[in-house]
């Protein structure tokens, strides 16, 4: 908080010296300036923590959820393959209105910062499709599953 104080001031503190979440999403959206500044200011220490973090796990792999992979190199070299998990831009913006209570226009305002669609899916090596019911969310997942360890020579589970 300290950094974000420092870059961007009070305007984006709410009254109890916290992130006011709304005011800084408002200023980055609007001003992508604003928006390579906070990134600036967070991805190193995103990246620190997942460093941390996958120096404490064990297992045959470790999956690392980074939503913008491909717009962040230096998180790029932490991942020996990517994996997408998508859905129609529509499907995407109802769910994020319906969780967040953000507005369309808002919503609509953060997907167009972010990669197309189309060019993440082209640079992803493997995709799950998240449009369906949980049922068949949960069979993509299993066959990545099986999928992963068998790149690493380990045996499927019974």
């Amino acid at each position: 908080m300290a950094e974000i104080r420092a870059a961007f001031g009070e305007r984006v503190l709410d009254e109890h010296g916290a992130l006011n979440r709304a005011a800084m999403r408002e200023l980055v959206f609007a001003k992508p300036a604003e928006r390579l500044r906070l990134e600036s200011i967070l991805h190193p220490m995103i990246r620190e923590e997942c460093l941390r973090q996958l120096e404490r796990v064990s297992g045959p792999y470790v999956l690392l959820a980074v939503p913008l992979l491909f717009e962040t190199p230096a998180f790029r070299t932490l991942v020996n393959r990517s994996l997408v998990v998508d859905c129609p831009e529509e499907t995407q913006q109802q769910r994020v209105m319906a969780r967040s209570g953000l507005a369309a226009v808002q919503v609509a305002a953060i997907i167009a910062a972010q990669m197309p669609r189309q060019q993440r899916l082209q640079l992803a090596d493997d995709v799950i499709h998240n449009a369906g019911e949980l049922a068949d969310l949960a069979l993509q997942v299993d066959e990545k599953h099986r999928y992963y360890l068998a790149c690493f020579g380990l045996p499927a589970p019974a």
